[in-house]
């Protein structure tokens, strides 16, 4: 697992909790809440509007060295659907999308969906929120923006569903058990996580490396994926692979060995 592509994805969770149309119904790495059927019928497993975050394919073309922290471009995948079985009827009959308020017509599903895709950018934006900050200095960049829509009725029950997907240039892993400057976006968001989200504390710590103990030499090699020969010749491997158990003194005087 990759610890950026994991800090993404908590990151983004905890800025949009609260912060859009979906309340608190934003989950991480949901999967099935969005399911499309082999004749292109969708199926929406929710009974009010959502959000659901999760990172999919990655590539990167521009290592030169073995260095298998990099992340390269990595797509974010947020999804969110909603249903005419979303609704509830006020005491006039009238009726409107659970939590929103906005009449259960055609055009305001689409508006609906409309609204969380401006709110998402607006939130990840946001300069006063503290998860959308670690959020940003995990990337180096938005390379590209996707949105892809799809929508069915069946059973007299209307269904759409949108995607937005952004494809961000996302920070390599730091290198495990390397102890990082206190501005790195890695130690901010394990101070996040312990202050807001302690359960997650123990997962962070595993893959930070904490507990590991590494010498300087090693965290070079490990860094670049250099072999120990390599290493040699650049003058900065360990001068022995392991702990020295004993050793022979051969005195040239009288040949004789201790």
């Amino acid at each position: 697992m990759s610890l950026c592509r994991f800090a993404l994805r908590v990151c983004a969770v905890e800025a949009l909790k609260g912060g859009t149309i979906a309340g608190e119904n934003v989950r991480n790495s949901r999967i099935g809440a969005i399911d499309i059927a082999a004749d292109g019928t969708l199926r929406i497993d929710e009974n009010r509007v959502f959000l659901d975050i999760f990172t999919d394919d990655s590539v990167e073309t521009g290592a030169d060295t073995r260095d298998l922290r990099r992340n390269g471009e990595l797509a974010i995948n947020f999804e969110s659907g909603i249903t005419s079985a979303m609704t509830e009827t006020n005491e006039n009959g009238e009726s409107s999308i659970v939590g929103v308020g906005i009449p259960a017509t055609d055009d305001a599903f689409e508006a609906t969906l409309d609204v969380l895709d401006t709110q998402i950018q607006r939130r990840l934006s946001d300069p006063t929120s503290e998860w959308a900050e670690c959020w940003r200095k995990l990337i180096d960049g938005v390379a590209r923006v996707e949105r892809r829509r799809i929508a069915s009725q069946d059973d007299g029950v209307r269904r759409a569903a949108r995607q937005l997907r952004l494809i961000v240039k996302a920070r390599p892993d730091p290198v495990f058990a390397e102890e990082l400057a206190e501005t790195s976006a890695f130690v901010r968001f394990r101070r996040l996580v312990d202050a807001q989200l302690p359960d997650l504390s123990p997962v962070v710590a595993l893959m930070m490396g904490e507990a590991a103990e590494q010498v300087p030499a090693d965290l070079m090699r490990a860094a670049f994926g250099q072999t120990e020969a390599e290493a040699r010749a650049l003058g900065y491997a360990r001068r022995f692979a392991a702990p020295i158990a004993a050793y022979t003194v051969r005195d040239d005087r009288d040949g004789s060995v201790t």
